[in-house]
């Protein structure tokens, strides 16, 4: 299953993913070609839906790859049609000057997926698709607050452990925010950045608690391991040099 957000709009990657037998699912762009499957026809989105009030059918995309996809359109609360529209007047881009048409569309969630009716229904559709936001989320704790970026890249032994071991602690991590929220701790949720940012900061006693050692058997080994310049013939670190320097 991709979920894809309208930055990575792309018709033909569409239809490859579609080949390959992966569901897929994203926002409309506005101003692509929708055809009626039995006439091949443009549809008018605008007219359909003032009349209709929503849209669950099968579609063509793009008036050449004609990509068969499924159309679903939702209405929106009115109070959040009307803040969409006034962001979009409010661009200063005059290229993106919104037209009534893409105005009067504002007004619902306009979804693509190749998933069937028999699946999904509208409404499952919806809430399949708040789930990229938390996908999201859970990225960003992994690269800002784990140090998933941060990978041994010296073997490609190393390479494998090291990204395996990260995986495993930021599943941890997501794992123990669920935990946490189903403990119904009154009125609070847990923010699963803050949770990555304390377990972040914590993971060096966590990795000691994993190995059954004190803090200063942990500090002790690392010392041990990674504090010491390595003994080379073929060059001097800084205290040899000095210590080889002739008095002043």
């Amino acid at each position: 299953m991709v979920l894809r957000d309208l930055g990575y709009w792309v018709l033909s990657v569409f239809e490859a993913l579609a080949l390959k037998g992966v569901y897929l699912l994203s926002r409309y762009r506005h101003g692509t070609v929708v055809l009626d499957t039995r006439t091949g026809k443009p549809l008018d989105l605008v007219h359909i839906l003032h009349n209709q009030g929503r849209i669950d059918q099968e579609v063509w995309f793009g008036e050449k790859r004609r990509l068969p996809v499924r159309l679903v359109a939702l209405p929106v609360p009115e109070p959040l049609a009307n803040e969409r529209r006034s962001k979009a007047r409010a661009n200063r881009d005059r290229r993106l000057s919104p037209s009534p048409a893409h105005l009067f569309l504002l007004g619902w969630n306009i979804f693509v997926t190749n998933v069937p009716a028999a699946v999904w229904s509208p409404k499952t559709l919806l809430g399949i698709y708040r789930l990229r936001w938390r996908i999201e989320m859970i990225f960003k704790a992994w690269k800002s607050h784990l140090g998933f970026r941060q990978l041994n890249c010296r073997t490609a032994a190393l390479l494998r452990l090291s990204l395996m071991t990260k995986l495993l602690f930021c599943l941890l991590v997501c794992d123990f925010c669920n935990r946490l929220e189903l403990l119904e701790t009154g009125p609070y949720h847990v923010n699963l950045l803050r949770l990555a940012k304390v377990m972040g900061q914590c993971a060096c006693l966590i990795g000691a608690a994993i190995l059954c050692w004190s803090p200063e058997q942990w500090l002790a080994r690392q010392l041990e391991s990674h504090v010491f310049y390595e003994v080379r013939a073929d060059r001097k670190n800084f205290y040899r040099l000095l210590a080889s320097s002739p008095p002043p």
